[in-house]
């Protein structure tokens, strides 16, 4: 498609599952990593104390995260393909939007699978680092981590007494929650950058929004009433109108019958109130493609041969034509 025509919105479309996918996945899987981590941390104090070294620990650690990694990826892989294969069968066959079908894209497979190991390398290592660390230092820490609170609590004492000893009890919860605050920056971190995203996303859109009306706006707006519903008078429409600054030139009313599949309008009607030269005779139809071919878009321009109408009158067709009568309509069917 020529993506200096296109609409971006529907680019813009695909590609927000994948950065709210790429931002989770950046933000879930250190905070994961490191929890299975630190699960193991008692497990490995006991195995040092007996004599394991950090090489052997690394390496059983390396193992361990290698398996589920891989594990991870590859059952992932196979869901997402999954839903992915549901996803355009109830766009085909629910929503019945023809043109699309699956395919198979090794491209999406081979970023995912990049950018899932980048994350969890660097996730890993980071944390067993620090898994590392707990053993050579843990004396060191211990003691630094006492003076460091026996010298800011002593400073503290003396600069506001009377606030550290009536306040004592959050300073100690504040502390001992140290790590649900943790987990708490990382979930507004992840809210801040949704929302900072969303929001680029609604600033792209809004231009789009506007080229798409100036494009296809040019043609007769259409209204329709329908299986009872929409009933509007024209007055009412032509109020709505006036009140938004657009002016009605001219008011036409045109019967048609519509199923699931396709929209019939009467031939002698459309030549007459939109200076249309169709010849077709009775029982026969033309399959009109309602399209600008220079929009930059694939169409799937596909006519039938033949129709049937209430399951008893069918229809030959006589030809195909490109021509755009008037503005879609969500009340319409896809095919006129």
């Amino acid at each position: 498609m020529n993506a200096s025509i296109v609409n971006s919105s529907i680019s813009n479309n695909i590609y927000l599952p994948f950065f709210l996918s790429a931002v989770f996945l950046f933000f879930f899987l250190p905070v994961s990593c490191q929890a299975f981590l630190a699960s193991r941390k008692q497990e490995y104090g006991v195995m040092f104390s007996l004599g394991m070294s950090r090489k052997e620990a690394f390496r059983n650690l390396l193992f361990e995260n290698v398996i589920i990694s891989v594990l991870a990826l590859a059952i992932a892989l196979a869901a997402g393909t999954v839903l992915s294969f549901l996803f355009f069968s109830v766009i085909i066959y629910a929503i019945d939007v023809h043109g699309v079908q699956w395919q198979f894209c090794p491209e999406a497979y081979k970023l995912t699978a990049v950018l899932y190991t980048v994350v969890v390398a660097v996730a890993f290592i980071l944390n067993a680092g620090r898994l590392m660390l707990d053993k050579i230092g843990t004396l060191l820490k211990a003691q630094y981590r006492a003076e460091k609170t026996g010298k800011i609590g002593t400073f503290l004492c003396r600069l506001a007494p009377n606030y550290i000893r009536f306040h004592l009890v959050e300073w100690s919860f504040v502390r001992r929650h140290k790590k649900e605050w943790g987990c708490r920056y990382v979930l507004a971190s992840l809210i801040i950058a949704v929302s900072v995203m969303l929001t680029g996303v609604c600033v792209t859109l809004y231009p789009a929004f506007l080229q798409d009306a100036k494009s296809y706006s040019p043609y007769d707006m259409v209204y329709s009433e329908i299986y009872g519903m929409n009933q509007v008078s024209v007055q009412d429409v032509l109020h709505i109108l006036e009140k938004n600054g657009v002016t009605v030139e001219q008011v036409i009313q045109l019967p048609y019958i519509r199923d699931d599949v396709f929209n019939y309008l009467p031939v002698t009607e459309i030549n007459r109130d939109f200076g249309c030269d169709y010849q077709i005779q009775e029982g026969e139809f033309l399959n009109l493609f309602q399209y600008n071919l220079e929009d930059g878009y694939e169409h799937n321009i596909q006519p039938v041969s033949t129709v049937t109408i209430s399951g008893d009158r069918k229809l030959q067709s006589v030809g195909t034509d490109v021509k755009i009568l008037f503005n879609q309509n969500p009340t319409f069917a896809d095919k006129t």
